[in-house]
């Protein structure tokens, strides 16, 4: 299995997945997990922690992106505004 089909799962069960520092993986709702998929995630573990820092790293770009054109001037439609609003 591998890193992604991990994280599809886990977002079906609805868990939220965010990585902590010194290679930790915080999961919540504990309720959600069973031993299985925390085995699945243990597998998996270093590849998530990589997912998760490319996502992160892509979200602080896009904001940054966001924020300097705005200082030009530029405002999102509105429905750009409703995603980012979703995002947060």
């Amino acid at each position: 299995m591998t890193a992604v089909e991990v994280l599809r799962e886990l977002h079906e069960r609805h868990v939220a997945v965010e990585p902590r520092p010194g290679g930790q993986l915080a999961l919540a709702p504990v309720e959600a997990l069973d031993p299985v998929l925390i085995a699945k995630v243990r597998a998996v573990k270093p590849e998530l922690l990589k997912l998760l820092a490319a996502a992160s790293l892509r979200d602080r770009e896009e904001d940054e992106h966001d924020r300097l054109a705005r200082a030009d001037g530029w405002t999102p439609s509105a429905r750009r505004s409703r995603l980012l609003s979703s995002r947060k």
